[in-house]
C-alpha cells in the first residue's frame, strides 16, 4: 500500500508540471477509432454510429491484430514464462488502449505502434514453438502458405482498387457489408484452409494451426512491403513539399547564431498541402533552429486539442488560442512598421525574425541572413 501511494506522487506531479494538468486530447472514449472509422467511409455525424456498426468494426480490429501477430498463438504454455508474458502483457495493453481511448488526431493508434517490435518477437517465438511441435509439416508448407496468403490479399486489394470511387459507401447494414467484406473473405479463406489442411494424414491439428497462422501472416505482407519501400526509397516531392529547399539551412544559421535563450518570431504557420483551411502541422522552423518560437504551429498544443471536442469538426479547423498574440505577430510580416517590431520585441522578447524571402522588413530591422527563399532578421536593441 505504501509502494502505491508513494509510486503515485511522481505521476501526479509530472500530470500537473509537465502537462499542467492537461490530456494532450486523450480521453477515455471507447471504440473512439471504429466510430471515426465509420464517420470518415460515410461521412455520418458523431452521434449516428449505432452499436453494432461499432462491434463489427472492434472485430474487424481484432481480426487484422490476429493476422499480424498471430504466431502468438503458438506460444501455447510457454506464454505465462516472465519475459514472454511481459512482451504478450505490453502487447495487450496496446491493443487495449486503441479500443479504450480517443484522440482527436487518432493519436491513440501510436499505443499500438509502441508495443509493435514487442508483439512481432512474442509471435515469432510462438511461431518458432509451434513449427517445433508440428514436425511433419516441416518449412515449405508454412512458407508457401504464407506466400498464398499474400496472392489473396492482392486479389482483394486489386477489386478494392477497381471499386474506389464507383461503390459510395452507404451508411447502413449495407455499407457495412463493403467495409467488412474483404476481411469475411480473408477470414474464409483462413478457416477453409484450416478444414483443409486438419484432414491431411500426418499433419494434425498443431500442424493445421502453423499453416494457417502462416496464412494469416501472408495478408500482411503487401501492406508491410510497401511500408518498407516507402522508407526506403526517397520521395524527393514530399521531402521538399514538408520541408521546402532552403529552410533548413536558414533554420541551422538562427541555431549558430543565436542564444538558447532567444525567441524567434515567423510567418510560418501553415504546411504548404492542399485544404480548406490552414494545416497547422508546421514545426520545422522551431526543430532545425532549436530555438522557442513565438508562433508557428498549434496543431498540437494542448490548447487546441482540449478545444477540439467541442467543435466537433477535426483539429485542424481549431483556430490559434491566443488571438491578440497571433495578430501581433502576424503584423508584423504583413505591414511591418518601426512601432510594431518594436513592441513585439519588447513585449514578448522577440529577437529574430524569421520569414520568406521578403524585403518589407529590410527599414525595420537588420538582415542577418538571405538565401533563395528565406530570409532571417534581427530586431535593433534585442
Amino acid at each position: 500500500m505504501r509502494r502505491t501511494t508513494h509510486g503515485s506522487f511522481p505521476r501526479r506531479a509530472a500530470q500537473v508540471v509537465v502537462f499542467g494538468r492537461g490530456s494532450q486530447g486523450t480521453e477515455v472514449a471507447p471504440f473512439a477509432a471504429m466510430r471515426g472509422l465509420w464517420r470518415a467511409a460515410t461521412g455520418v455525424g458523431a452521434g449516428e454510429v449505432s452499436v453494432v456498426v461499432v462491434a463489427v468494426l472492434a472485430l474487424v480490429q481484432l481480426f487484422c491484430v490476429g493476422c499480424v501477430w498471430g504466431g502468438v498463438a503458438g506460444l501455447g504454455r510457454r506464454v505465462v514464462e516472465p519475459s514472454l508474458l511481459l512482451l504478450v502483457g505490453m502487447g495487450v495493453a496496446g491493443v487495449g488502449a486503441v479500443l479504450m481511448l480517443g484522440h482527436p488526431a487518432e493519436s491513440q493508434l501510436y499505443f499500438l505502434e509502441s508495443v509493435r517490435p514487442y508483439l512481432s518477437v512474442a509471435a515469432v517465438c510462438g511461431v518458432v514453438a509451434a513449427w517445433r511441435r508440428a514436425r511433419p509439416v516441416g518449412w515449405r508448407a508454412p512458407v508457401g502458405w504464407g506466400a498464398v496468403g499474400a496472392a489473396v490479399a492482392l486479389a482483394v486489394l486489386a477489386v478494392e482498387a477497381v471499386l474506389d470511387g464507383v461503390v459510395r459507401v452507404p451508411a447502413d447494414t449495407s455499407g457495412l457489408l463493403w467495409v467488412v467484406g474483404p476481411y469475411l473473405g480473408l477470414a474464409g479463406v483462413a478457416v477453409a484452409v484450416w478444414l483443409r489442411v486438419v484432414k491431411c494424414r500426418g499433419v494434425g491439428r498443431r500442424g493445421a494451426g502453423l499453416v494457417v497462422v502462416a496464412l494469416l501472416a501472408g495478408y500482411g505482407v503487401p501492406a508491410s512491403a510497401s511500408a518498407v519501400v516507402g522508407h526506403v526509397v526517397p520521395d524527393g516531392e514530399r521531402r521538399e513539399r514538408v520541408i521546402p529547399r532552403g529552410g533548413r539551412e536558414a533554420a541551422r544559421w538562427v541555431r549558430e547564431h543565436s542564444g538558447p535563450g532567444d525567441v524567434v518570431a515567423t510567418d510560418l504557420h501553415c504546411r504548404a498541402v492542399a485544404g480548406p483551411a490552414c494545416d497547422s502541422r508546421h514545426y520545422w522552423v522551431a526543430a532545425f533552429s532549436e530555438r522557442r518560437v513565438l508562433v508557428e504551429g498549434w496543431a498540437y498544443a494542448e490548447s487546441t486539442l482540449s478545444r477540439a471536442g467541442a467543435t466537433g469538426g477535426s483539429y485542424l479547423d481549431v483556430p490559434f488560442a491566443d488571438a491578440a498574440r497571433l495578430a501581433a505577430n502576424d503584423a508584423v510580416f504583413t505591414a511591418p512598421a518601426a512601432e510594431n517590431v518594436r513592441e513585439l520585441g519588447r513585449r514578448h522578447g522577440v529577437r529574430w525574425l524569421f520569414t520568406g524571402n521578403t524585403r518589407k522588413l529590410d527599414e525595420y530591422a537588420v538582415l542577418r541572413f538571405r538565401n533563395a527563399r528565406f530570409s532571417v532578421y534581427e530586431i535593433p536593441g534585442r
